[in-house]
C-alpha cells in the first residue's frame, strides 16, 4: 500500500522542519516497518469487503459501531 500525505498548515507555514521533520519520518518510518511484521497477508488479494460505516464521532454512539460490527460478522 501507498499513501501520499499533503499537509497545508495554516498560512502556509512550514512546520515540518528542523527536530520536528526529523520525528516525524522516524515515526512514518517504524509504523511501516511494523506493516511488515504480517507478510503472511501480502499474498491475499484483499482484506477487506465493500462494506463501510462512515461518520463523525459525534453523531454515531458506540452502541451503533458495535452493532454495525456484529451485523457484519453475522454476514460471514
Amino acid at each position: 500500500m501507498n499513501y501520499h500525505f499533503v499537509f497545508c498548515p495554516r498560512y502556509r507555514r512550514k512546520v515540518l522542519v528542523d527536530q520536528v521533520e526529523i520525528q516525524f519520518k522516524q515515526i512514518v518510518i517504524e509504523i511501516c516497518a511494523e506493516r511488515e511484521q504480517f507478510k503472511h497477508l501480502n499474498h491475499l488479494q484483499s482484506l477487506w469487503t465493500r462494506s463501510y460505516l462512515v461518520s463523525t464521532a459525534e453523531n454515531v454512539s458506540s452502541e451503533t459501531i458495535q452493532r454495525y460490527v456484529e451485523e457484519q460478522k453475522a454476514r460471514g
